[in-house]
């Protein structure tokens, strides 16, 4: 019963986090297609598009990594 109970709740917890990773990807997504309407034109604004572009793609993978850990830890 309790092996059980437990595969269930690491279920639920697999889904919890498929359903925030897919959350975090549209909203990257949402602003990264935002910013290409929006600042398309400047040079200046594209670059900085760029870094925060890449900030967000670490941070995601970060996020992913704490995920791994906590799903081996149980």
């Amino acid at each position: 019963w309790l092996v059980f109970h437990e595969i269930i709740i690491l279920h639920c917890r697999i889904l919890h986090y498929r359903t925030l990773y897919r959350q975090i990807h549209h909203q990257i997504r949402a602003r990264i297609l935002h910013h290409l309407v929006f600042y398309y034109n400047d040079p200046l604004q594209i670059f900085v598009f760029q870094i925060l572009l890449v900030f967000q793609i670490l941070l995601f993978f970060q996020i992913l990594l704490v995920f791994q850990r906590l799903l081996r830890k149980t």
